[in-house]
């Protein structure tokens, strides 16, 4: 692919009905994290979550009904998670555009 084969991988495992499998997901981690250079560590098996007791819901200690909803804090929440991303994303910008601008061939390399 475009004179550079050592960036393009498959992983090809039809024994899972679908493609959103754990050890698909997890190579294709491992190639962002290698090829964008992202600095993870390596995760080795999956994390198990335990489950709390049947009985009301709560969310940060506070009872399903306690929970703040509506169209206002739907508003503030969805605009302090857009700052928080642009917060983090800021410092590694140029290196996010120019993978995308790979990705989808923005770029295309003088042949």
């Amino acid at each position: 692919m475009m004179g550079a084969p050592e960036n393009v991988r498959l992983w090809h495992m039809p024994q899972f009905p679908h493609n959103y499998n754990s050890p698909s997901r997890h190579a294709v981690y491992e190639w962002f994290n290698k090829h964008f250079a992202l600095g993870w560590t390596a995760r080795s098996g999956r994390t198990r979550f335990s489950t709390s007791q049947a009985g009301p819901t709560h969310r940060l200690g506070r009872s399903a009904s306690e929970t703040p909803g509506g169209p206002d804090f739907e508003r503030k929440l969805l605009r302090w998670w857009d700052e928080d991303a642009q917060r983090q994303i800021a410092p590694m910008n140029d290196r996010l555009w120019q993978a995308w601008r790979t990705l989808i061939v923005w770029d295309t390399p003088a042949r």
